[in-house]
């Protein structure tokens, strides 16, 4: 295959990359492992699971490796280079292949707003809406399965002819218009029929009478891939239905469709994709994956870090190796700063030495040789400014200690956030780089991969447009990436003023982010400060308590938070604090928010802050 694409990191949405096999070439088998984690416990398979995420998380790339024709591909693929190998072996792992043979085929359907258009016919009641709801999504479904097949055994729409569908006696199957055992084609015509009905009566102005729509949704139950054969032969062994977008379908069509497929105990394999924002502020924040529960709740954004970092870099490589100028993103992002800025380091150092034995003379003695040791100048320079930090916290509380400090204790105060800390204040003070290197793109992509892709396009631009000019300069130095970085955090922020009220939004994070960079830099701080949760001060809630959210003049702050929990702006992350070791939901920033405003990468830093405050930020 020739390497056709200038920046292929550009190629952002699954959807947009038409040809499966680039979407292969580009897939990274990382991404499969959370779902591997469900196949250990088995909950992947005969079961209902709802995958969340905000936008970007890799939910629609996850449901398009199980359409069959990409199926057909891995497996035709199986035995060709290693990347190939790689995604046939994770997928053998899941069981989607057994014995040479495809186990698993996938039934996709990718959901539109006509959907929610429904509700907006004013002839028919409620329920009358929600029966025509169920009967289009039984269509569409039916419809869906049939082009798997299509797509499954390579063959043409009249060929459903030689497809029979003969389901059992005792089906749950509640509609009087098709007769069972059929073909294939006969099903199609059924359904097809249904939708064009419905879709009719979309645009017709009179109530159509006979229009009784179902009473269920049958066809999860009844479109087994064991009632299928195709000259005779089965199929596969069962079918993954998937429903795309999810978070399209209005609340009450969403709530039935959770009656219908969890209250019922449905058997086969359903996953329902949706963004967050198709979820309530209590269900973002609530754990929704609890014992016992009928249901699983996959989080795409839940990644473990380590694991996202390989994801990134298996995407960074295969990406890298699309682009017709083969450079390496990895190698191409310098991760130290360049020697014009030995000079400020070396000015720093002096200047905390001096400082550090104006107050504290002899007392770090083992300290400075360790670090003098060990250390880059730059790692030098912000060991320094921490060691001057700790000196000044420790003076503001009790007299210096009789003894000078031993090289032991070193570690023991002088930590990586400490660290962090010293290297935000010398990069406010003297205007450095702070974000470069590979790693520091990874974590400013906050497991998402759409956002590390996003800014690794950006990067490789540089890179591309660079290396035009001088073949031989192959690399962005950190001051580069950094400036790159934040104006495209800058963008970002201005951009934000499209979503759903914009304003407010933007509003409440600038005033967020100026207080996590005001915490994190004031003199009493004792780390990155980059979160917040809300304390039970003035009125009495806390967050996983879900009174507050009913309160009226809490409800515009419940809806800012609800829409930045859904675009990933802020994450949650439950942290266990205080004597009783109470655990408290931490809204944490995204990171691209505190490239933004000059934070450092840290999650663990943050503050308690009252609803009423919070609510002064949104209405002032």
């Amino acid at each position: 295959m020739d390497s056709k694409y200038r920046n292929p990191f550009t190629l952002r949405a699954s959807e947009k990359i038409a040809e499966d096999d680039v979407f292969l070439r580009l897939f990274s088998p990382e991404a499969l492992k959370q779902l591997e984690d469900e196949h250990k416990n088995s909950d992947l398979w005969n079961n209902v699971i709802f995958i969340q995420s905000p936008p970007g998380a890799g939910k629609t790339t996850l449901l398009r490796l199980f359409m069959p024709n990409v199926l057909n591909m891995v497996y035709r693929y199986k035995g060709g280079n290693e990347s190939q190998r790689s995604i046939y072996q994770a997928l053998r792992r899941l069981d989607v292949y057994q014995e040479e043979h495809l186990s698993i085929c996938g039934v996709y359907l990718l959901i539109g707003r006509d959907f929610s258009y429904l509700e907006d016919i004013k002839f028919y009641d409620d329920v009358q809406k929600l029966r025509i709801f169920m009967a289009l999504l039984n269509a569409r479904v039916t419809l869906s399965l049939l082009k798997s097949i299509i797509d499954l055994k390579n063959i043409d729409l009249l060929d459903l002819k030689d497809v029979s569908f003969t389901p059992s006696i005792s089906a749950n199957f509640a509609t009087e218009d098709l007769k069972c055992p059929c073909t294939g084609y006969e099903l199609y015509k059924w359904a097809a029929g249904i939708e064009d009905d419905i879709c009719d009566a979309l645009d017709s102005v009179t109530a159509d009478k006979k229009m009784k729509g179902h009473s269920s949704l049958f066809v999860f139950s009844l479109l087994k891939a064991e009632n299928f054969k195709y000259k005779g032969v089965s199929l596969c062994k069962d079918f993954l239905f998937e429903l795309d977008d999810a978070h399209k379908f209005t609340k009450n069509q969403r709530k039935c469709l959770i009656e219908q497929v969890v209250e019922t105990r449905l058997t086969n394999s359903l996953w329902i994709a949706e963004r967050m924002e198709a979820l309530s502020p209590q269900a973002m924040v609530n754990d929704n994956n609890k014992e016992g529960r009928d249901y699983k709740v996959i989080r795409l954004n839940d990644n473990k870090s380590a694991v996202f970092a390989k994801v990134a870099l298996s995407i960074a490589s295969k990406r890298s190796d699309y682009s017709r100028y083969k450079l390496d993103l990895y190698m191409g992002l310098d991760n130290v700063v360049n020697s014009n800025y030995d000079k400020v380091y070396q000015n720093i150092i002096d200047v905390c030495f001096r400082e550090i034995n104006e107050v504290a003379s002899g007392m770090y003695e083992e300290w400075f040789k360790k670090i003098d040791n060990n250390s880059s100048l730059v790692e030098k320079a912000e060991a320094y400014k921490a060691i001057l930090i700790f000196t000044k916290r420790l003076l503001n509380k009790n007299p210096l200690p009789l003894f000078p400090f031993t090289a032991e204790e070193y570690n023991q105060y002088i930590d990586n956030n400490l660290l962090k800390l010293a290297s935000s204040l010398l990069c406010s003070q003297y205007n450095l780089p702070l974000y470069y290197g590979f790693s520091s793109l990874v974590n400013l992509s906050t497991n998402n991969i759409e956002q590390f892709i996003d800014f690794s396009s950006k990067l490789y631009e540089k890179l591309i447009a660079k290396t035009i000019v001088d073949k031989k300069a192959d690399k962005l130095d950190a001051v580069e990436q950094n400036k790159i970085i934040k104006e495209h955090s800058r963008h970002l922020f201005i951009e934000l003023e499209k979503l759903p009220n914009g304003s407010i939004v933007q509003k409440f994070l600038k005033r967020l982010t100026k207080y996590c960079f005001e915490q994190s830099q004031g003199r009493s701080s004792y780390g990155i400060v980059t979160g917040f949760a809300i304390s039970r001060n003035t009125s009495g809630f806390r967050v996983n308590n879900d009174a507050w959210y009913e309160e009226s003049e809490y409800e515009m702050l419940q809806e800012i938070l609800r829409i930045c929990l859904a675009n990933n702006l802020l994450y949650l992350y439950p942290t266990k604090q205080g004597n009783k070791d109470e655990t408290w939901d931490v809204f944490y920033l995204n990171r691209w928010l505190c490239a933004y405003q000059n934070i450092p990468f840290s999650t663990g830093g943050w503050r308690k802050l009252s609803l009423d405050e919070l609510n002064k930020w949104i209405n002032k």
